[in-house]
C-alpha cells in the first residue's frame, strides 16, 4: 500500500541488447518453418488434393502446393535493363537467385499494385525455373473437390484450368506454374529492339 503513495517511479529503461534482434530473427524463422511444415503436410495429404488459393489484383486463384517453394514477403527487387515490363527484376531467395515477375503484366492487364499485403510465391525447385511471381495476397488453402466445376469458359492461355466455385460463390481459376514456366513467351524476357 505504501508503494501506490510513494509517489511517481522513475521509468524503467529499455535497453537495446545484440540479442534481441537476433531472438526476433529466430521467431521469424520458427513461423517460416511452421509455415513450410503445414505446406508440408498439406502437400502429403492422402485425401483429396489441397491448393494454395492466391489473389493476382482482384482474380482469385489456385495454385498446386508441389509447384509452390516458399511464401515469403517480397524482398528487395534488383532491376533488369532490357527485359519485357512483366520481370520486375531479380532478387536473392536464400542465395538462389530468382526473376520476379508479375503475372497481371504478363497476360496483358496493369501491373498489381505492391502493398503490404502482397507475397512472393516461388517456384519449386522441382519444376527447375528460378522464377517467382508477385501476388496481391494468400487467401489460405483450398480444397477443389469442394468445389464445383463451373461451365469452362475458353482459357485465355495453356496453363488456365477450368473454373470452379466455392461455397462462397466466387470462382476461382486453377493456374500450372508448371506449364506457365516453360511457355516459351514467359521464357523470352528479352526486349527486343
Amino acid at each position: 500500500m505504501d508503494e501506490i503513495f510513494a509517489g511517481p517511479r522513475e521509468p524503467e529503461r529499455v535497453v537495446f541488447r545484440p540479442g534481441d534482434r537476433s531472438r526476433s530473427r529466430d521467431r521469424l524463422r520458427a513461423f517460416q518453418s511452421g509455415l513450410a511444415e503445414r505446406l508440408q503436410q498439406a502437400r502429403e495429404q492422402p485425401a483429396g488434393v489441397t491448393m494454395l488459393a492466391v489473389f493476382f489484383g482482384a482474380r482469385p486463384c489456385l495454385l498446386a502446393l508441389d509447384e509452390v517453394s516458399e511464401i515469403m514477403a517480397l524482398p528487395a527487387l534488383t532491376p533488369v535493363p532490357h527485359v519485357q515490363p512483366w520481370l520486375l527484376g531479380v532478387a536473392n531467395l536464400r542465395g538462389r537467385l530468382v526473376s520476379v515477375a508479375d503475372l497481371s503484366q504478363y497476360c496483358g492487364h496493369e501491373p498489381l499494385p505492391i502493398d503490404k499485403d502482397s507475397r512472393l510465391i516461388s517456384v519449386a525447385l522441382p519444376l527447375r525455373c528460378n522464377a517467382a511471381f508477385v501476388v496481391s495476397s494468400i487467401a489460405g488453402l483450398r480444397h477443389p473437390d469442394e468445389m464445383e466445376s463451373v461451365v469452362p469458359d475458353r482459357p485465355s492461355h495453356s496453363w488456365e484450368g477450368a473454373p470452379l466455385l466455392d461455397t462462397a460463390g466466387r470462382i476461382w481459376r486453377p493456374l500450372s506454374l508448371r506449364t506457365l514456366v516453360r511457355e516459351g513467351t514467359f521464357l523470352r524476357v528479352a526486349r527486343g529492339p
